[in-house]
């Protein structure tokens, strides 16, 4: 393979995955399953997620909502990150949580004292707000497995299956939108590819950077 295919294959590698994918809103298609039901989590809404950036936005109205979806990470992919991308509240803290399979099994109500029985169902969960806005929740979420009371906890991407996700604010009006960004898994070669092509790239970043200086 010439240089430049090999410098164009990676950057092509690269930007896989930008392609939009589903993007739900309730204020266009309606409210999502959960409206402070009991069963919501049992038959949370399917999204067809596809690689690329999955959006959903969501609106709370007064008396507070909950909301569950859940879609399917296709072989050969993860769900490599969670933006939080905005937030509008006067309660500053809502609740998501992610439970691997096709439902929400925790019941609701839920009384505080049978959360920690809960929360060792789920994959991870976070209370989320103004200062989780621009930031990738993913691992936030992985990390309650070492929270009070624990959840299972994960380490890096979610890997390709099924997940169920509820989010709540109970309290008062709020609005809330993420991206799941779903990249490829790299083969092996393409490990190699990558690494070749960032290399490439920084060097010939760098000769432009000598070439400015001697100019």
């Amino acid at each position: 393979m010439t240089t430049n295919k090999l410098f164009a294959s990676a950057l092509l590698f690269a930007a896989a995955g930008t392609a939009h994918a589903f993007n739900y809103s309730e204020s266009v298609s309606g409210d999502l399953p959960g409206t402070l039901a009991a069963s919501g989590g049992l038959n949370p809404l399917e999204l067809i997620a596809t690689p690329g950036i999955n959006s959903i936005s969501l609106g709370v109205p007064a008396g507070g909502d909950r909301d569950y979806f859940r879609f399917e990470v296709p072989a050969g992919y993860v769900l490599s990150s969670i933006l939080h991308k905005s937030y509008a509240s006067t309660d500053n803290l809502s609740f998501i949580g992610v439970q691997g399979g096709t439902q929400v099994t925790v019941p609701i109500p839920l009384p505080m004292s049978e959360f920690p029985a809960a929360a060792a169902t789920l994959l991870g969960y976070l209370h989320f707000g103004p200062t989780t806005v621009d930031t990738n929740i993913l691992d936030d979420l992985g990390a309650s497995g070492s929270a009070v009371p624990p959840a299972t906890g994960f380490t890096g991407s979610l890997s390709a299956g099924n997940y169920a996700f509820w989010i709540q604010q109970t309290g008062v009006e709020a609005s809330y939108a993420f991206d799941f960004v779903l990249t490829p898994v790299p083969e092996p070669g393409q490990w190699a590819l990558m690494l070749g092509g960032g290399l490439l790239l920084a060097g010939r970043m760098h000769r432009i950077r000598s070439a400015r200086k001697v100019d």
